[in-house]
C-alpha cells in the first residue's frame, strides 16, 4: 500500500539560497537526485560567463526558475521531495491553476505555500516520524545556509490534506437539484457481520430464509446436495451474529400441522402450556413434536435489503485503506437514477456500482448515464459474479467516444467476485495517491525534463501490481 504525507510552510526562500540548502542537505546525508545529475553545470555556473562560452545561454534551473525543487530516494521504500516557490504570484500558477481538475487547496484559505515537502512510501508505519526527520533536516539546512532571518524563524508547517470539492458541490446543490443521499453509517454491528455475506453458501441461506419469511431447519437441511453438518454450522454462526433468529414450532404429530410458535424451547415445560390440548388430535402440547425454525432478524433484513451488505463491505474497505468516511456518500439519487457509493479519493471522484448478481448490458447503459452526469473520474463495478462481455463493451464504448473528441476519459475498474476486492482497491488508491503527489511535483518535471510520474510508478511497481 502506497501512502504519502505533505507539509507546507509560508517561509520564503530565494533560488540562490535554495541551491545552498541542497548542498547542506547533501552534507546531512540527504542526496538530491536532480542536483546530482546537474552537479557539473552548477559548478560551472558559479564561474564567470566568459569562462563558459559553450553554455553561455544555459542557466541551471535552480537559479533560473521561480519554482525549484528536488527529489530524494531513501532506501527502497521512501521517496521524499522538496519544492520551493520564490514568488507568490507563481504559487497560483503552479499549485492551483494547474490543478483545476481538481483544485488543490491548503487547510487555511489565506495561506499560500512557499515551501512544500513530503514523503511517498510503501511502508506506512512510522511515516510521520520519517517525515519529521526530513522536515528537521530541511530546517537545519536552511539555517546553516546563511539565509537571512533563518536562524530564529518558526517555519509553521501545515499538513496538507486532500479536500472534497466535488462532494462539497453535490452537497451544496442537493436542495436545488433535488439530489438525495445518505451519509455513511458504519455501525459496529454492521462491520462485525458483513463477512457472513461474502461467502456464497451463507448468502444463499440468508436469501432463502428471507424469501420464505420463516423456514423450518429440517427443510433447510433437506435440500438436495447440501451437507447438513455444514448448514447447521452456518445457521449457528448466523444466529450468534444476530442475522437470524430461531423460533420453536409445535407440530401435531398426527396431522403434521403447526399448532403454535414458541420463543424458547423451555416454554413447553411450563405446566400452563404443557397441559394445553392440541386442536387437531386432542393430545397435550407436551406430547407433540417441537421443531426449530429460522427467520431473519431486523439486522439481517437491513443488510439484505438492496444488498446493503455490499455497501457496508466496500465502504469498510475504503475506510480501512485510508479514505475518510466524510469523503463518502451512500445512495446518491437524482432524477430517478441511484448511485450506490460516491467517494472522493485524493480529490478524484469515484462512482461505485454494486451488484449481488451478474452485471449486464442494461446495467451498463444506466451506469454510463450516471458517470457522465456526475463527471466521475473513476468508475468501479463490483459484482459477486461477473461482468458480462456486452456490459464491458457498453462501458468501454464511452471511453472511445471521449478519446475521439479529445476529452478526459473516465477510468474503469472491474471487481468480479469479492476475493480480490481489497487487493484491487489497494492498488487503485495507491495509484491515486501517486497522481495526487505528482501534481505537487509538476515544477520538478518541467525543470528536469524527467517524467517523475513514470519514475515513481517504476519505483513502486511491486506495490502497484496485483496477483493475477
Amino acid at each position: 500500500m502506497i501512502d504519502l504525507r505533505i507539509r507546507a510552510s509560508q517561509y520564503r526562500l530565494d533560488q540562490q539560497s535554495f541551491v545552498r540548502v541542497l548542498f547542506k542537505l547533501s552534507e546531512l546525508g540527504w542526496e538530491p537526485a536532480l542536483l546530482q545529475s546537474q552537479m557539473v553545470i552548477l559548478e560551472r555556473a558559479s564561474m564567470s560567463l566568459e569562462h563558459l562560452p559553450e553554455i553561455r545561454f544555459v542557466l541551471p534551473p535552480y537559479r533560473h526558475s521561480v519554482v525549484s525543487g528536488d527529489i530524494f530516494f531513501v532506501g527502497d521504500r521512501d521517496v521524499f521531495f522538496l519544492v520551493v516557490a520564490s514568488r507568490r504570484d507563481y504559487i497560483e500558477r503552479y499549485w492551483e491553476d494547474r490543478f483545476s481538475e481538481p483544485p488543490i487547496h491548503l487547510t487555511q484559505e489565506s495561506n499560500k505555500p512557499q515551501i512544500v515537502l513530503g514523503v511517498i512510501s510503501c511502508v506506512g508505519e512510522e511515516l510521520n516520524r520519517r517525515l519529521d526527520e526530513f522536515t528537521t533536516a530541511v530546517e537545519t539546512a536552511i539555517r546553516a545556509s546563511g539565509t537571512q532571518n533563518a536562524t530564529e524563524v518558526d517555519f509553521k508547517w501545515k499538513e496538507i490534506q486532500p479536500e472534497t470539492p466535488k462532494l462539497a458541490k453535490i452537497r451544496g446543490e442537493a436542495a436545488s437539484r433535488e439530489i438525495r443521499f445518505e451519509e455513511p453509517k458504519l455501525e459496529l454491528n454492521y462491520l462485525n457481520v458483513v463477512e457472513n455475506f461474502t461467502d456464497g453458501a451463507n448468502r444463499e441461506l440468508l436469501i432463502e430464509i428471507s424469501q420464505a419469511g420463516f423456514v423450518l431447519e429440517r427443510d433447510l437441511l433437506g435440500r438436495k446436495r447440501r451437507d447438513s453438518d455444514k448448514v447447521q454450522a452456518i445457521l449457528e454462526k448466523l444466529r450468534q451474529d444476530g442475522l437470524v433468529k430461531a423460533d420453536y414450532v409445535l407440530e401435531c404429530k398426527k396431522e403434521r400441522k403447526i399448532i403454535t410458535r414458541l420463543r424458547t424451547q423451555d416454554q413447553i415445560n411450563v405446566p400452563e402450556v404443557a397441559e394445553l390440548t392440541c386442536p387437531y388430535c386432542s393430545s397435550s402440547f407436551s406430547q407433540e413434536k417441537l421443531s426449530i425454525g429460522y427467520s431473519l432478524s431486523e439486522l439481517g433484513h437491513r443488510m439484505l435489503q438492496g444488498s446493503h451488505w455490499m455497501t457496508v463491505l466496500v465502504t469498510g474497505l475504503l475506510v480501512k485503506l485510508g479514505v475518510p468516511q466524510g469523503s463518502i456518500l451512500w445512495h446518491v439519487s437524482e432524477a430517478g437514477g441511484e448511485i450506490d457509493i460516491l467517494a472522493e479519493v485524493m480529490e478524484s471522484l469515484w462512482i461505485f456500482e454494486l451488484k449481488d448478481r451478474e452485471f449486464g448490458a442494461g446495467d451498463a447503459y444506466a451506469l454510463n448515464y450516471r458517470r457522465v452526469i456526475y463527471g466521475a473520474d473513476k468508475t468501479v463495478v463490483v459484482t459477486t459474479e461477473r461482468i458480462s462481455p456486452d456490459a464491458k463493451r457498453v462501458l468501454e464504448g464511452v471511453q472511445t467516444e471521449y478519446r475521439r473528441y479529445g476529452r478526459r476519459t473516465n477510468n474503469l475498474v472491474y471487481i468480479e467476485g469479492l476475493e480480490q476486492a481489497e487487493e484491487i482497491l489497494t492498488k487503485e488508491i495507491s495509484l491515486e495517491r501517486l497522481r495526487y503527489a505528482r501534481r505537487w511535483l509538476v515544477p520538478l518535471e518541467e525543470l528536469s525534463g524527467y517524467n517523475i510520474g513514470k519514475i515513481l510508478s517504476v519505483r513502486f511497481e511491486k506495490e502497484l501490481s496485483t496477483q493475477q
